[in-house]
């Protein structure tokens, strides 16, 4: 007996139409951007928002930015290049309260306020010369840092580490958490940042001992391990922007929503926020 099989192809066709829906653009507003840390001038950048496919620049050279120190007021910034208003007498000292005003021609006020915590000393760092295989077959280094968190107060850090070459040219490492509870209690492991930034929830006022690992070569040169003492407005927006980053180029099988970036700039947009650092330079 002879078989006969018969294809049916189905075609399926889609049809689209373009809907035009005319939008009024948001109001343009003020931007200010501003880190700053103890035994260091002020540094501003000024700029506005903007329709996304604007071309022009949204810098400001002609703001009138104001500071005030526990509500005193201190000085108005100078315009230095590009957005950039800076004073060469203001330094900033750590548990004040600074407070900026920025206004700009045709924009509406913006203020925003913060302070600097005091400095938390880095004990010692140590570098494991050893190199290590994870289950994935990829090569890392560990470290630990040791410091002492301040029980009076509720803190935030952040860790950097600064490796030179023999040009005395750093690149910023990369740093994850080796199973380490204080970064996992976190939750930003997900989002591979290589940053690390954790609160003293699981540490207050006792000594801690920092797990750490790096993909990154760490034998020879110089490396400098920088422990931030970082104010709650700073931590808030670098955690907002660990996840801000990776929305924008999420994994496909697990997309997320936009996330908007945390922000105390009232008026407008941007960031006013503190830190101070201690560095342990090794060789």
């Amino acid at each position: 007996m002879k078989y006969k099989a018969i294809i049916i192809i189905l075609l399926l066709a889609s049809c689209t139409k373009v809907i035009e829906i005319d939008l009024p653009d948001p109001p343009d507003k003020l931007v200010v951007n501003c880190f700053f840390s103890t035994g260091n001038k002020f540094i501003v950048h000024l700029s506005h928002s903007q329709n996304i496919l604007a071309e022009d620049t949204t810098v400001i050279k002609n703001g009138d930015i104001r500071l005030y120190a526990n509500d005193i007021y201190q000085c108005s910034l100078n315009h230095i290049v590009d957005g950039f208003y800076s004073h060469d007498t203001m330094i900033v000292r750590a548990g004040v309260k600074y407070k900026i005003t920025a206004i700009a021609s045709g924009y509406d006020q913006v203020e925003a306020e913060d302070s600097a915590p005091p400095v938390t000393l880095l004990d010692s760092v140590f570098y494991d010369p050893d190199l290590y295989t994870d289950s994935e077959g990829s090569y890392y280094y560990k470290m630990q840092l040791f410091f002492a968190d301040n029980s009076s107060h509720r803190n935030f850090y952040e860790v950097n580490l600064l490796h030179f070459n023999d040009e005395d040219e750093f690149e910023l490492i990369r740093l994850n958490g080796d199973n380490e509870k204080v970064i996992i209690n976190e939750g930003d492991e997900e989002y591979y940042s290589g940053l690390c930034i954790f609160s003293d929830e699981l540490i207050n006022g006792n000594q801690c001992i920092l797990k750490l690992r790096t993909n990154s070569t760490l034998t020879g040169n110089r490396k400098e391990m920088r422990l931030l003492s970082v104010s709650e407005t700073f931590y808030k927006y670098r955690k907002s922007w660990i996840k801000h980053s990776f929305a924008q180029f999420p994994d496909l099988a697990n997309p997320m929503e936009p996330v908007t970036l945390f922000s105390n700039v009232k008026g407008g947009f941007g960031i006013f926020a503190g830190y101070s650092v201690n560095t342990l330079i090794t060789y």
